[in-house]
Order: C-alpha cells, then sequence, then structure tokens
C-alpha cells in the first residue's frame, strides 16, 4: 500500500484542502485494494462497497455506498481526477459529475455516491482509468483551547476504469493471456509483462518458479491495454533467470484477488 504525507501551515478555512488558522494538518493518500476498502483517521472508519468501479460507457450513472462504522460524525468530500494524485476538486480535468460532492455521515449510516460522466465519447476500442478520491475531513478538537494541534485529512483513490460497450475479450480471460518475458543476462534483472487486450489490468503478487520452487518474488503493477509493463526486481536472487513459468494474482472487476499461472516466453 502506497502513503504519501505532507504537511503545511494552515492558511484559511474551506472543505477540502482548506483549514483552520492555527492548525498543523496532514494528508495521507493511498489506493485502496480490498472488497470493502476502509478509509478514516482515528476514531472513525469509512467503508465502502467496492474498492473499484466499471463505468460502463452510455450508463446514466454509478454509484458507490460509503458507511460510516465508527463512533464519530464523518464529513466526506469526493471527486474524479484523470491521474494526476495533486489535482484538487476545483481544478481536476476529469468529466465526471460526483453528487454530493460532501457527504456529512453520521455513526451507523450510509451515503451513496454517484457517479455521472458528462464529456464526450471516449476512444471506443480500449478502456480509460480515473481515479475518485474520497477525502475524510478531520473534525476540529471538541475544545479549543487557542493552541497548534495536528488533523489529519485521509484522502483514497480508487480506480475508475471507464469501459466502452463491444470490447472484445473478456477481462477476466484476459489477465489469463498475458505474455511473461524476463530480461536477458546483460539487461538489467527485470520482469516484462505485455497485454494484448483492450482491458486495464491490475497485478498483485508474482512469483517466479523452476518447477515448483520459488525463485523470485515481485511486486504488483498495472498493465495499460495494448502495452506492456516492465517491472524491477530489486533484490534478484542467485537463480531467479532459471524460471520457467510463473503465478501471478490479479484483482477483478469486483475488487477480488484471483490467481493464475502462465509459462515465460525466451528470455530478451
Amino acid at each position: 500500500m502506497h502513503v504519501r504525507k505532507w504537511a503545511r501551515r494552515a492558511g484559511g478555512r474551506c472543505l477540502g484542502f482548506g483549514l483552520v488558522p492555527g492548525v498543523w494538518a496532514v494528508w495521507a493518500v493511498w489506493a485502496a485494494c480490498a472488497l470493502w476498502a476502509c478509509c478514516g483517521a482515528a476514531g472513525a472508519q469509512l467503508l465502502l462497497s467496492n474498492s473499484r468501479l466499471v463505468y460502463p460507457v452510455g450508463a446514466r450513472q454509478v454509484e458507490l455506498t460509503m458507511t460510516n462504522d465508527g463512533k464519530r460524525l464523518i464529513t466526506a468530500q469526493a471527486w474524479v481526477d484523470a491521474g494526476d494524485v495533486d489535482a484538487r476538486p476545483e481544478d481536476t480535468q476529469a468529466p465526471f459529475l460526483v453528487l454530493p460532492p460532501v457527504s456529512k455521515i453520521q455513526p451507523g449510516k450510509s451515503q451513496t455516491l454517484r457517479i455521472s460522466y458528462t464529456g464526450a465519447p471516449p476512444s471506443s476500442d480500449r478502456e480509460t482509468l480515473y481515479y475518485l478520491n474520497i477525502l475524510d475531513i478531520a473534525p476540529p478538537p471538541e475544545k479549543n483551547t487557542g493552541a497548534n494541534y495536528m488533523r489529519m485529512n485521509v484522502r483514497s483513490r480508487f480506480k475508475v476504469f471507464f469501459r466502452p460497450a463491444g470490447l472484445a475479450g473478456d477481462p477476466i480471460l484476459a489477465a489469463k493471456a498475458l505474455v511473461w518475458k524476463i530480461s536477458p543476462p546483460d539487461a538489467p534483472a527485470q520482469l516484462v509483462v505485455n497485454n494484448p487486450s483492450p482491458y486495464f489490468l491490475s497485478l498483485a503478487h508474482i512469483r517466479l518458479l523452476r518447477g515448483t520452487e520459488v525463485l523470485q518474488e515481485i511486486q504488483s503493477g498495472l498493465v495499460q491495454p495494448f502495452g506492456s509493463t516492465t517491472l524491477a526486481i530489486t533484490e534478484p536472487t542467485i537463480s531467479w533467470r532459471d524460471a520457467s513459468s510463473l503465478q501471478y494474482e490479479y484483482i477483478d472487476d469486483q475488487g477480488i484477488t484471483r490467481s493464475a499461472e502462465s509459462y515465460l516466453k525466451d528470455k530478451g
């Protein structure tokens, strides 16, 4: 799980990225990866009905349910970006409308987000990737003594796959049809995966095998439609190039992690 944190001195009061004077604020950002994704600061827990969304082209909207499983009121702001992790709600260029943009959710209650596409017809031969942001805005202290205090706002980003109708193949079969190749001996230690399908494919854990023996383990990656991704092997074992096959995990449309196996193509 990737986490980014940064802090800056408060300047003014507004929802989202704004702050209260006299406050140091910290944001944490990550990409959620559980079926029931969870985000929130201490004392709060915001559960989401899925960790990713598939938006079929032509659909009026898609929905995501947020549930407050904590003990305090949650104020959550939501927007979609086109891949810029630093995009603020007022700056994003993504052609989506999220309603409501700001939600106040009491403990034990839920709120449904309705996400609508507002742009021109996209490319019809492949998926396009966007990100849904949900910012859990931490409340101020119940008693403000005038002293500086820390407020942590937690921002989570979830993949939104914008999927044209009539794409060839099937996402599950596409994940099993990836083409894998390890780098030649005179090149850096890398694993190259090629995706001949029109779907984005999210990879989780990867194991290089010689028979049933695990020679090397590699972390996750995202492979674009009709593209390839190079996964660096940061601490290669002595025998990793002897691998002839691999096991890997991928994440399906519902956010469920599934397993598959494949043979390696000739090196280089």
